[in-house]
């Protein structure tokens, strides 16, 4: 169960539009601040936490999506 669980979450990530997978891993993976992920990608740090909020909830999305096919 927990390597189904491991594969669907890598299939989530790399679904994600890259801005978002990037500000994701750096603030979830990497434990980055979000100052640093806006100066790392090139955005300001509204738009950083915005991308990972977003990245969240397609994450979300995906393993909802994901259950109810299964």
């Amino acid at each position: 169960m927990e390597n189904k669980t491991a594969e669907e979450l890598t299939l989530a990530i790399k679904s994600l539009p890259d801005e978002q997978r990037q500000a994701f891993i750096m603030r979830d993976a990497m434990n980055m601040e979000y100052a640093d992920i806006a100066v790392a990608i090139g955005t300001s740090e509204e738009d950083a936490q915005t991308l990972v909020t977003q990245a969240r909830d397609s994450i979300t999305d995906f393993s909802k999506s994901e259950e109810s096919s299964s």
